[in-house]
């Protein structure tokens, strides 16, 4: 069975850029790991920062709830490291924990976030600590049980004309915009983009020629015996 994994740097990630997807390829049968390295509770919960005394581990508990309720709409596997972010801090421990969850996931496609992002240095530690660790787990000289190289797609960023975005993969999620506008309404921690992602869907759409889509960029331009 064809397995998905997202390696995402915040739970939000997953909602605004690729819950679509998620909830398509569920409904027909694949299986999709979401992994997000932080929980986004410093620097990507602006509507739960709302005075001196809210503390980190509340901030945190909520968006750990959040991002669960999220995935089970959408029919994911959810798990959250729980490494700090703003900054994330590329080291060997982020590395090979995000090579063991690669591994035991042993997916045939990786989503994460583009190689270049200004507007969010979290983003590009995410996409390259990914590549890293799949190159690790791909690498039969480190005398680790090894799998199969997933191909690597990109979803799009929150500014793209800024980060080298160029889309070649759209995919209509209009069968399952119910689900995927249910998910951004439970991510109140972040209400101020759902505006932005609602027009997103429907100018990607205009671009696909259907109601709903989102954009991805391949990066491997072999799509033989892909599920995209």
């Amino acid at each position: 069975m064809p397995k998905i994994m997202l390696v995402i740097a915040h739970p939000g990630d997953f909602v605004w850029r690729a819950a679509g997807t998620i909830a398509k390829h569920v409904k027909q049968g694949i299986g999709v790991d979401v992994l997000s390295i932080t929980t986004g509770a410093r620097g990507e919960s602006p509507k739960l920062w709302t005075g001196p005394e809210v503390t980190l581990e509340e901030v945190t508990r909520k968006r750990r709830a959040e991002a669960e309720t999220a995935a089970d709409i959408l029919g994911a596997n959810l798990k959250i490291l729980g490494h700090e972010d703003f900054p994330l801090v590329a080291s060997d421990t982020l590395c090979g924990d995000i090579a063991e969850e690669i591994r035991a996931s042993s997916p045939d496609v990786i989503i994460t976030h583009t190689s270049k992002d200004p507007s969010n240095l979290d983003h590009v530690v995410a996409y390259e600590t990914a590549v890293r660790a799949r190159m690790m787990v791909t690498s039969p000289g480190r005398g680790l049980a090894t799998i199969k190289s997933p191909k690597i797609i990109c979803f799009e960023p929150h500014f793209p004309e800024h980060s080298g975005f160029v889309p070649n993969l759209l995919i209509d999620i209009s069968d399952v915009w119910d689900l995927k506008r249910r998910v951004i309404e439970a991510t109140p921690s972040q209400a101020n983009l759902w505006d932005y992602y609602l027009r997103l869907a429907e100018q990607r759409g205009a671009h696909a020629g259907v109601k709903y889509a989102e954009a991805f960029q391949r990066l491997d331009c072999d799509v033989r015996n892909s599920i995209f």
